[in-house]
């Protein structure tokens, strides 16, 4: 498992590496998305050499298999993408682009800290894939919660020291940051239920949950953005991390069930 960690390693140092020559040499942004899309292709080319003597080409049955569900897993990313980026959309059309942009810096500082469980789920999920049961989760689940409860807490205490690095404009948005590291356990919690759908071979499943979240966000931010701004969107990303955790605590504890059926017998 080597060979993948180290192409991620890698990919994310050429990303710093572009971003930072950019910036020091301004180079345009169409250079940036150029060069920026060198290094995922760096990264699939290093683990295809560290996996190149073992690989074998799957049968006919297994590669439509395959195929459907990497459509399916390219449809949920599709629909996360617009789940986490809906929000800002809204504001600039319903309030004004200032308090987009104040709102997209708090968003970007929340980014930030959710890095510290995208790590942590990627290196858990070949264990939760190897095993596939319902009692793996619990031994890798609590340790993480933990770090992203006292990563919350620092987030909210530190919110002007971080938001005043964009300037005091946005500190307007410090109520809004305030909502957005509440809903970080939650983005957690998710991210691992949902990683253990996909695990277990259940993407259909995640993809339905998916359209109902984003639906049930775009119907809220449409409530409470003319009312709230920058809060009630934070507020309804919120909410809806609280619809989602319920659907999938609720998929997750009928599949145990169901899979504790055979031994109780």
């Amino acid at each position: 498992m080597h060979v993948p960690a180290l192409a991620q390693v890698f990919e994310r140092f050429s990303l710093l590496l572009v971003i930072g020559a950019c910036w020091v040499f301004e180079v345009p942004f169409v250079v940036l998305l150029v060069l920026a899309a060198v290094a995922p292709f760096m990264r699939f080319l290093i683990v295809l050499r560290g996996v190149a003597g073992q690989f074998r080409m799957p049968s006919v049955g297994r590669s439509k298999s395959l195929l459907g569900e990497g459509l399916l897993l390219f449809a949920v990313e599709a629909t996360a993408g617009v789940y986490l980026r809906v929000d800002i959309l809204l504001i600039s059309q319903m309030r004004s682009l200032e308090a987009a942009a104040q709102y997209n810096a708090a968003f970007r500082l929340f980014e930030v800290f959710t890095v510290l469980f995208a790590g942590y789920l990627t290196a858990v999920f070949p264990s939760l894939v190897r095993k596939r049961h319902f009692e793996s989760p619990r031994s890798t689940f609590w340790l993480g919660l933990a770090v992203i409860l006292a990563a919350s807490g620092a987030g909210i205490l530190s919110r002007n020291l971080l938001l005043g690095m964009f300037g005091p404009a946005y500190l307007e948005a410090g109520q809004a940051f305030i909502a957005l590291m509440l809903t970080l356990p939650l983005c957690y919690t998710t991210s691992f239920l949902a990683n253990f759908l996909v695990a277990t071979g259940r993407v259909s499943l995640l993809m339905g949950m998916s359209l109902i979240v984003v639906s049930t966000k775009i119907l809220l931010n449409l409530v409470v953005i003319p009312r709230c701004s920058l809060t009630g969107a934070a507020l309804s990303f919120l909410l809806s991390e609280i619809v989602r955790c319920i659907l999938l605590a609720v998929v997750w504890s009928f599949f145990k069930k169901r899979a504790d059926r055979p031994a109780e017998r």
